[in-house]
């Protein structure tokens, strides 16, 4: 199914991780994930395949929280 015409339209706040050494889901492939969704943000991962290791993963997780920690949730 191709959805590229659909990521312009993503609104919520984006990561896009790319292990570098990952042979299921190419770098390649992130990059233009990233590229197709307004304010996406990217993180490269060098050495990580398609399983982190435990360095990428803790990478992975700064990550990850630091994007949670920009989203708000409303009040009521």
């Amino acid at each position: 199914m191709d959805v590229r015409a659909d990521l312009a339209r993503i609104q919520a706040p984006t990561l896009v991780v790319a292990p570098l050494a990952d042979r299921l889901m190419l770098p390649y492939s992130s990059r233009r994930l990233a590229a197709g969704i307004p304010g996406a943000t990217l993180v490269e991962l060098p050495g990580a395949g398609h399983i982190l290791n435990a360095g990428s993963r803790t990478t992975w997780l700064r990550h990850t929280r630091e994007l949670l920690a920009t989203i708000h949730s409303p009040t009521t």
